[in-house]
């Protein structure tokens, strides 16, 4: 399907960028060294940073880190590599660079799902919301970009209601659950969580849901956290720095705190049997506990377990991208007046201006009627002469 191929309207985006890392060509352990935390996330925003770019929004995911924006990708890029202590030479072997139509396409499909490492995952969705609120803050967000992300949010909203994209496990936070059930014999297994933002309170959730018969045992750098979380589900807390000491005693360890280097390895553990699950990158969990007789999955684990139900989701995905053309092309429509902002209020002061005997009441209503016939003509075709005196003309015939 193309996007915005013949639209001459969309000239104002070709600033539009995204550069990004993810799934497709990298490993989580590649993915991990390009990954972008929260204070890292405001340096990078800050005025300071760079002037290569205006508008910036900052996804940083388990499966991707991408940075969308408008003004110059390449030189933001290398900046940002160079923050995070990467070579841009590292970044072109498995990263790309996508501008103008292209990346707004791609938005869209990330939004919906489509671009996801476990199709269907709308999680991705309230993750561009937080990104885009996060670059408002800091002023990082125009009007235009904002609009842009909404128009993708609301395609994201309708492909996730009418279709079956949603069908069977679409969450990587469920996922954990079915791996889980798939691979740990207990019918009441004791569970360490460790790590309690947003995602990690939903993989507490998830477990206390469906897997009533565990014991759950949450930690959290910030204690006071995870002691709210508690008063509200049966669960119990432990202190982040007793988990290497208590380790031993849960049947199931479940990472997803974001760390810089892994906080338990087989160091740490002292039995066998124990179901390692690491859902952060970069690693929190190191492999080698598989060395002391115990199970290890990570987050690109999970996403085999989504076999049965993939191909249902697959069949869903030319509907979804109807639903993604349609909203791109309101995108478009709104974006050709967007771009004609400036001449709609030309003529609305232009007409208050003509001396005209008639009550306010009158003129207010005939401006709006000729300003709204000028913006259908200007939706059809560009002729910014030819609309003006069109609007002056409808303003004086009524």
């Amino acid at each position: 399907m193309k996007y915005l191929a013949e639209e001459k309207s969309c000239q104002g985006l070709n600033d539009f960028f995204v550069f990004g890392i993810n799934y497709h060509k990298a490993s989580a352990e590649i993915r991990g060294t390009f990954a972008i935390g929260a204070q890292q996330a405001e340096e990078i925003l800050s005025e300071s940073f760079t002037n290569e770019a205006g508008d910036i929004i900052i996804l940083s995911t388990c499966n991707r880190t991408e940075i969308y924006g408008l003004g110059n990708p390449h030189v933001l890029l290398r900046q940002v590599a160079s923050y995070l202590g990467q070579a841009e030479e590292t970044f072109y072997k498995y990263g790309y660079i996508l501008t103008a139509k292209a990346a707004v396409a791609h938005l869209f499909k990330v939004a919906s799902g489509l671009d996801s490492q476990i199709l269907g995952d709308f999680e991705i969705a309230g993750q561009l919301k937080q990104a885009a609120k996060f670059s408002k803050k800091y002023g990082r967000l125009s009007s235009l970009t904002e609009r842009l992300v909404n128009y993708a949010l609301q395609a994201s909203k309708e492909v996730k209601s009418q279709t079956q994209l949603s069908t069977g496990t679409v969450s990587a936070s469920y996922a954990a659950i079915e791996l889980i059930q798939d691979r740990c014999q207990k019918t009441n297994p004791s569970i360490l969580l460790i790590g309690l933002g947003s995602f990690g309170e939903n993989v507490a959730k998830n477990i206390l849901h469906y897997l009533p018969k565990a014991e759950l045992t949450i930690s959290n750098r910030t204690q006071t956290k995870a002691e709210h979380f508690s008063r509200y589900h049966p669960c119990s807390v432990l202190s982040f720095e007793k988990i290497n000491e208590q380790l031993n005693r849960f049947d199931i360890v479940i990472n997803t705190a974001a760390v810089e280097k892994p906080i338990l390895s087989r160091e740490e553990v002292s039995r066998s049997g124990i179901f390692f699950l690491d859902m952060s990158v970069p690693a929190g969990i190191s492999s080698n506990v598989v060395e002391k007789g115990c199970q290890y999955f990570n987050i690109d684990d999970i996403s085999q377990i989504l076999d049965k139900t993939l191909e249902k989701r697959k069949a869903e995905v030319p509907k979804a991208m109807q639903i993604i053309h349609k909203h791109i092309m309101e995108f478009v429509e709104w974006h050709k007046i967007y771009l004609q902002r400036w001449l709609i209020h030309r003529v609305k002061d232009f007409l208050y201006q003509l001396d005209c005997a008639e009550s306010y009441v009158s003129k207010e209503k005939k401006v709006q009627n000729a300003v709204n016939h000028l913006v259908i003509n200007l939706k059809k075709n560009d002729f910014k002469g030819c609309h003006f005196l069109g609007a002056i003309n409808e303003y004086l015939k009524n």
